[in-house]
């Protein structure tokens, strides 16, 4: 079982107390994406080629909230099924694969900041 203590850390009751992990607050930062497309998509923040965090829309605003602080690369994939990922195409269907655009630089994130990002996607 586990008891929250006065000094913000976490120690298992009936066990050794140099066990315990400290807390750490963090102030996560938001990032807007102003855009004329109109288009349902969605918006994925990347880290090392890694998917750190998904974001859905059907439509704008674009808002992303609750973002680590960081550095990150942006993609954005025009979801026309609504499905929340990347579809490949049909070549029998001669059905072509859902767009995908990548932000052309870095984008820093930092705690308790709202960031706009002008960025056009036709």
């Amino acid at each position: 079982m586990w008891k929250c203590r006065q000094s913000n850390t976490f120690a298992m009751l009936n066990h050794n107390p140099s066990d315990s992990l400290p807390r750490k607050d963090v102030s996560y930062g938001n990032l807007t994406i102003i855009t004329p497309n109109k288009k349902s998509c969605v918006f994925l923040l990347l880290q090392n080629d890694s998917i750190i965090k998904s974001y859905q829309f059907s439509n704008p605003p674009f808002l992303l909230t609750d973002i680590y602080p960081g550095e990150y690369r942006l993609k954005y994939i025009e979801d026309t099924n609504l499905n929340g990922k990347w579809t490949t195409g049909n070549w029998e269907r001669k059905k072509q694969p859902e767009k995908v655009m990548n932000y052309p630089s870095e984008i820093t994130i930092r705690s308790n900041w709202d960031l706009e990002l002008e960025w056009s996607i036709y």
